[in-house]
């Protein structure tokens, strides 16, 4: 199992790199307003900015309880 300091480190890479979503025109603070019951079915149904909104929400715990794990599953995706 990989400790939470390498989830973390492994989250601020991916955050820091260019990515053709982030260049992509989406909204990402749109989702962040979101109720999970919401969050959570855009993100299965693939929109770029709720994937990374549930990652994000996971990973620190915000409204939900923290899951390094799916954290990175939904940072992978």
């Amino acid at each position: 199992m990989i400790s939470a300091k390498e989830y973390f480190e492994a989250y601020l890479t991916w955050q820091s790199r260019e990515s053709s979503l982030r260049s992509a025109s989406v909204t990402y603070e749109s989702f962040s307003s979101l109720d999970p019951e919401v969050l959570i079915p855009e993100a299965e149904a693939g929109t770029p900015g709720a994937m990374e909104e549930l990652g994000e929400r996971l990973l620190f715990g915000v409204g939900m309880t923290a899951d390094t794990d799916k954290a990175m599953e939904w940072f992978k995706k």
